[in-house]
């Protein structure tokens, strides 16, 4: 069986498809034989396409065609229709099984491209027409000059596009060797079982039979067990094993690679049978007199005389009044429903019309909620909403799987669920009551989008995977007035690159970041996303080419004078002195089982003296641990920032949810409070301006952490426990920690790194392992892939990707990294050692063994 899909693949499907159908029609006849040989032929089937091992395809077929009804193939059709549904289960139950991704995954199995189940739709001619060409050699335009006519003819029967003449069917024959009938139009849809059963092998050397036993497991190379009553009778002139059935047939059983349960009785007396990549049955095919030689194959006497088996009636064709009448082109655009041509397609205009399309009734929706693709299709080309179908990176191109990935669609959506036009529900997107009165008055529309601007606002920035400053609600109520406030004051137009300094000034100056650098890109990043959005409501309009600048509207004038813009942080609540109140957008950690808690505090002066984190470690590992939470770290930021001004520090603690739910009078788990308290007993008192609050991001990526560790159990666990006596120099009190980069509706992609030690041959150098699989250039080439190579991971580095792939060789990589002070980050530039096996614990003692070698101090 060949790795891959090619020439002599589709050869062998055939061969093995064709004996399949003529054995299940006339399964009543070879009995337990037949179904002993269809299930070999199946699993060779099977085998092509999955490229799974023959072992594991023969359960998988003995499962399915031991729920073969009977009377489910009668003829030809019925059984190329039964095995293109069997097929495709086999196909499903591959794909799910190695949790296989359709973009991604090289291996899935898609019944709607794959070249199997194009060859399982076509006619009988065309199949009985390639099978000949295949066993005889010839070649189309061979057969085309002995027909006198154009090989375009001949290529397109094999297609199946076309039907040759009574003549040329006689024609045929004749270049072909056999008789007439055998290619007459009506055995089109008669499955030829008698190629597949005969009285005495075929091959016609008169020679004895040797019984053997009919081993139960694949792989048997040491040749058959001799056996007077085995069920297996090899012919010892041609080779071929055959079963015989209860009336005394023989029929023959196909040899596949590795051999299928059995194996050529003598190979050097034997012409090789090769499986079904060669002439099958081999003994039907043999070359003649000599059997040691593969030569040109004579043609059989079986197909030099009428076929003995009557041809079965033709279906009848459908009348006329019973076709399906066949479906008018849909138009491109509808009155009432899509824009009108020459209309203003403003973002208000696309939401009005998506409205009017979903209708009173409803449309259906996916099995994950997302608009179906077939509407999805239309939608974007109506509109349109500026999304491409197939997106093309480079030399690849890919089509859209599901419309969560049409981002131009999804945004109108975010608009309409947000200003209470449609809502989700059972499965449909539907109207809501309130749509009625938005659609018949623009005016109340506009206002609606205006006033759901801050919901709409943070939903569209939490489709960034690297989470947005503007995402929080308190953050972005802040920019809106910053942006209303600066366009009011400014004469005329004002650039966008202008209004986002204006906006970090006043967001850098109110809030303090884990990384300010790193907020600042993301903000930066994120303005015009956010503009764009109050286009959408009308308020601004961006000029240029580019949407280089802003300016406010008249409406947005008026609308924004009085500085009513609506406001999703709610009413602040007391709280004592020294702990502010909890993060809005709290309830969206309800869900997760622990939350990450920050207690920050600033120290302008820098009162709170040198080691601040070593000197608060033990006590609150101790104190968190007795409340049922874990403390993680502490982070001096004047180590990083050398102004005072910028001088503060921050403890991350894990807390269960619930103990997160259990809020007392201040709004914060009592045991955030009682940590609160004793860090104001370590710090001195004038230090009073606090801040504590739930980490969204950091909770993500603990959880996202655990999630990829669990899924990698059997590669990280044997690694770090392997690793565990070898850590020096401080890495031993660094986690190896999952880092996630990129994602999308599809895939999830992070990298595993665990710190060994400093590297004494380079200074700030750090030996670093990474474990995981190399991804291939389809990974690469995708958006996820562009995204994960756009913060700096290389394509030779080890990934992990959820979902987890089928098979992967599992890759360690340990490397020499430089640490950049000033920015905080590795610079991948050492040299590399690299380790790959299967099997993690395996991998795990070779690369501690070698690490020893390599570097004698960890040792």
């Amino acid at each position: 069986m060949s790795g891959r899909w090619d020439k002599t693949a589709e050869r062998a499907f055939l061969r093995g498809a064709d004996g399949i159908v003529a054995l299940q029609a006339r399964a009543q006849d070879s009995g337990e034989a037949g179904r002993e040989v269809t299930t070999r032929l199946l699993a060779c089937c099977f085998a092509l396409v999955t490229h799974e091992d023959i072992g594991t395809e023969l359960e998988e077929a003995t499962k399915l065609l031991a729920e073969r009804r009977s009377g489910d193939v009668t003829d030809a059709p019925g059984g190329r229709a039964w095995l293109t549904r069997v097929l495709g289960e086999r196909a499903n139950r591959h794909n799910e099984r190695h949790e296989l991704d359709p973009r991604y995954d090289a291996g899935y199995v898609d019944a709607a491209t794959h070249p199997a189940w194009t060859l399982l739709a076509l006619p009988g001619f065309a199949w009985r027409l390639r099978l000949l060409q295949a066993e005889t050699k010839t070649t189309t335009v061979a057969l085309a000059g002995g027909l006198g006519t154009g090989a375009h003819h001949v290529a397109r029967w094999a297609a199946g596009s076309a039907q040759p003449s009574p003549a040329q069917r006689e024609q045929l024959a004749g270049v072909f060797g056999i008789h007439a009938a055998w290619l007459a139009e009506e055995r089109d849809d008669t499955p030829e079982a008698e190629l597949y059963r005969y009285p005495a092998c075929p091959c016609g050397n008169d020679a004895p039979f040797t019984c053997a036993a009919l081993a139960d497991a694949p792989g048997i190379f040491h040749g058959p067990v001799l056996d007077n009553n085995g069920p297996v009778a090899w012919c010892d002139g041609c080779g071929q094993p055959y079963l015989r059935d209860s009336a005394g047939g023989l029929l023959p059983l196909p040899i596949a690679d590795p051999p299928l349960a059995v194996d050529r009785y003598y190979r050097a007396a034997c012409a090789d049978n090769g499986g079904l990549g060669m002439p099958w049955p081999h003994s039907l095919w043999s070359p003649g007199s000599s059997t040691h030689t593969r030569g040109d194959l004579r043609v059989p006497p079986l197909l030099t005389m009428p076929p003995r088996t009557a041809a079965l009636p033709r279906r009848p064709a459908p009348a006329p009044e019973a076709k399906r009448p066949r479906k008018a082109r849909r138009p491109g655009a509808q009155p009432g429903v899509w824009p009108e041509p020459g209309s203003t397609r403003t973002t208000q205009n696309k939401v009005r019309a998506l409205a009017v399309w979903v209708g009173g009734t409803g449309r259906p929706l996916t099995s994950t909620g997302q608009i179906r693709l077939a509407d999805a299709r239309r939608l974007i080309d109506t509109l349109p909403t500026g999304d491409a179908w197939v997106e093309v990176m480079g030399k690849s191109s890919f089509p859209t799987r599901s419309s969560a990935s049409l981002s131009g669609l999804q945004r109108l959506l975010v608009w309409a669920r947000a200003t209470g036009l449609l809502r989700t529900g059972d499965g449909r997107l539907e109207q809501t009551a309130e749509a009625a009165r938005l659609l018949d008055d623009e005016g109340a529309l506009r206002e609606a989008m205006f006033d759901a601007l801050p919901r709409a606002a943070v939903a569209l920035h939490e489709w960034a995977w690297v989470r947005s400053p503007l995402a929080e609600p308190e953050i972005l109520d802040t920019v809106l007035g910053v942006v209303w406030e600066t366009l009011h004051g400014a004469d005329g137009a004002l650039t966008v690159s202008d209004l986002a300094d204006e906006i970090w000034g006043v967001v850098g100056e109110e809030w303090r970041f884990e990384h300010q650098s790193k907020a600042e890109e993301l903000l930066r990043r994120d303005v015009p996303i956010l503009l764009t959005a109050c286009q959408d409501t009308g308020v601004l309009r961006l000029n240029g080419k580019k949407k280089e600048s802003v300016v406010l509207t008249q409406y947005g004038r008026t609308r924004t004078a009085a500085n009513c813009t609506p406001s999703l942080v709610p009413a602040a609540e007391s709280s004592p002195p020294g702990a502010s109140a909890a993060a809005a957008g709290d309830d969206a950690l309800a869900e997760v089982g622990w939350v990450v808690w920050r207690l920050e505090v600033k120290d302008p002066r820098q009162l709170a003296g040198d080691n601040l984190a070593e000197r608060t470690e033990q006590a609150m590992t101790e104190l968190a641990g007795s409340l049922g939470c874990q403390y993680d770290h502490c982070v001096d930021y004047d180590s990083l920032d050398g102004s005072p001004e910028g001088t503060y520090y921050a403890w991350w603690v894990r807390v269960p949810q619930a103990e997160h739910q259990h809020r007392g009078p201040d709004g914060l788990p009592r045991a955030v409070t009682a940590l609160h308290h004793h860090l104001r007993t370590v710090l001195p008192s004038s230090l009073t301006d606090w801040s504590i609050a739930p980490d969204g991001d950091l909770t993500t990526r603990v959880l996202a952490d655990a999630a990829f560790k669990e899924a990698y159990a059997d590669l990280v666990e044997p690694l770090e426990l392997a690793l565990l006596g070898l850590r020096r120099d401080g890495a031993e009190n660094l986690d190896p920690w999952v880092n996630v980069w990129a994602h999308d509706e599809q895939m999830t992609g992070a990298t595993y790194a665990l710190w060994l030690c400093s590297n004494p041959d380079t200074q700030h150098g750090w030996l670093v392992v990474y474990a995981g699989y190399l991804a291939g250039d389809r990974l690469w080439q995708t958006p996820l892939g562009q995204n994960m190579r756009r913060f700096g991971v290389r394509p030779d580095t080890p990934v992990l990707t959820l979902p987890r792939p089928g098979q992967a060789m599992w890759v360690v990589q340990a490397e020499t990294a430089r640490i950049v002070p000033e920015a905080g980050l590795l610079d991948h530039t050492g040299a590399r050692h690299q380790w790959t096996g299967h099997d993690g614990h395996a991998l795990a003692d070779r690369v501690a063994s070698d690490l020893r070698r390599l570097w004698p101090h960890l040792a």
